[in-house]
């Protein structure tokens, strides 16, 4: 593992969470649970390629296509490239997951549709207080959170492996 899969499990075990709680903490521990994917998905892509920046140009393919060749040229490729990543959301997993396979050949095997049901369901929390764009309220409950904390180990899991694998010395 690496050590922003450590970080990424540290984020987890701070949240604090029971049965009894009520709505509205259940809901704010199952939006960090995304976020805390966010924030590994993140600090993997950043450090990883600064660590290997030769595989900034491997991005560079993936990015490329809707570029400018002046643009390209005007800033470099890095540049470039960075400017990208600190636009993307990190929550885009459709997106984040062609910057990962580009630039360090990793493959997000899970199925995204749950994730990417919770990923809206954290929206609606953090942006309408629980509240769904069609008024419904959003309800969150213990077995929901540990649910979504399982999923969301095995999917990080599975990247940090394949990160591991591809890039140890």
């Amino acid at each position: 593992m690496t050590s922003y899969f450590n970080n990424f499990k540290s984020n987890l075990d701070k949240m604090l969470y029971k049965k009894e709680d009520s709505k509205h903490i259940l809901q704010l521990n199952y939006a960090y649970i995304i976020s805390c994917m966010e924030a590994y998905l993140s600090n993997a892509m950043w450090g990883t390629l600064e660590q290997y920046p030769e595989n900034y140009n491997n991005l560079g393919k993936g990015i490329g296509n809707s570029v400018k060749l002046s643009t390209i040229c005007s800033k470099g490729i890095p540049d470039l490239i960075k400017q990208a990543l600190n636009n993307l959301q990190y929550h885009n997993l459709a997106q984040v997951k062609i910057h990962y396979k580009y630039a360090f050949n990793v493959n997000f095997k899970s199925d995204l549709t749950e994730l990417l049901k919770a990923v809206n369901i954290r929206h609606d929390i953090i942006h309408r207080c629980g509240v769904s764009n069609k008024k419904v309220n959003v309800d969150i409950n213990f077995d929901d959170i540990n649910k979504l904390k399982l999923n969301v180990i095995n999917f990080i899991k599975d990247i940090d492996y394949q990160l591991y694998n591809n890039f140890q010395d």
